[in-house]
């Protein structure tokens, strides 16, 4: 009997991304949507689902989905496993979607509760970490950029701890909806000297509300120009997250630290990190780490 085709479903907030793989688990196709779970409620998610990838299955595939799909605005609610989590674990957890077109499974996000009772979560990512760093066995930190960045510790396959900084968030909100944007360009390119200044001040300068503020009074005064305002709130802001971050997460010069996300935002916290001190940084395609998770949970699930 043939086994099972085999579909993984990476579900963000703002889009997805759908991966058809062959027998060996390689990507053979992507597809992707503006559809995110954030705009999405009940059936409308197997609605979406069903017209993105119909022509990808039949009776017998397995679809398993990551990410927001999970999350309690989401499909189905999946809850969170305990850290320290294995593909094994997180595979055991998953949770059967509501769909009538084909076989769903909605992987769990993860938990990690700190030693002052603070809990942290994330969706998405755990499958992503545990997917780029599937081969790693020595303890390792793992960096996930994005909205809502994670500082993950990983050790003999399993995802150990986390840390979340709300960077990306911020930076959003800050460019939008206060008066910071008013004398900015926005629409400008990334200035890679205005990032770099950014980041040293926000390290060198504990004062990170202090520091907020100085985006506008050095456009002000003209010491920043519009255009170059957005990068330099851009480095403020990771440079105070990667500053944090680095004095809370225990690990030493010989731990490795791997970037796993999209490649340009990647490319930004590899550069602020060498400015810290931290030359020695792997990147890892978030793209295909997300894939790789997926496909070791369905091998897990005994797809």
């Amino acid at each position: 009997m043939a086994k099972p085709s085999i579909v993984g479903v990476d579900w963000g907030s703002t889009n997805l991304r759908a991966f058809r793989f062959d027998a060996e688990g390689e990507i053979a196709e992507v597809r992707r949507a503006e559809s995110g779970a954030r705009t999405l409620r009940g059936a409308a998610f197997a609605d979406v689902l069903e017209t993105l990838i119909s022509d990808w299955i039949d009776d017998q595939s397995r679809i398993v989905t990551c990410g927001m799909a999970g999350g309690r605005e989401g499909w189905t609610e999946a809850p969170y496993a305990n850290c320290p989590v294995d593909m094994h674990a997180l595979a055991g957890s998953v949770i059967r979607a509501p769909a009538k077109f084909a076989d769903v499974w909605i992987v769990p996000g993860a938990k990690s509760i700190r030693d002052d009772g603070r809990v942290e979560v994330m969706r998405g990512e755990e499958t992503q970490i545990l997917g780029g760093l599937e081969n790693e066995r020595a303890p390792a930190i793992v960096i996930a950029p994005g909205t809502h960045s994670k500082w993950a510790r990983v050790e003999n396959g399993r995802l150990v701890s986390f840390r979340t900084y709300m960077t990306g968030e911020l930076f959003a909100l800050l460019k939008a909806h206060s008066i910071l944007g008013r004398t900015m360009d926005v629409s400008a390119p990334h200035d890679a000297a205005a990032f770099d200044l950014g980041v040293h001040r926000a390290l060198e300068d504990k004062g990170l509300l202090n520091l907020i503020f100085s985006t506008r009074s050095e456009v002000l005064f003209e010491h920043l120009s519009p255009a170059a305002a957005p990068s330099y709130l851009s480095g403020v802001l990771l440079g105070a997250e990667v500053g944090e971050a680095l004095d809370r997460t225990p690990f030493t010069r010989d731990t490795p630290i791997f970037l796993v996300g999209d490649p340009g935002l990647a490319g930004r916290y590899a550069q602020a990190l060498a400015i810290a001190g931290h030359n020695q940084v792997q990147t890892l395609d978030g793209e295909r780490a997300a894939a790789r998770g997926l496909w070791r949970i369905a091998l897990e699930r005994g797809a």
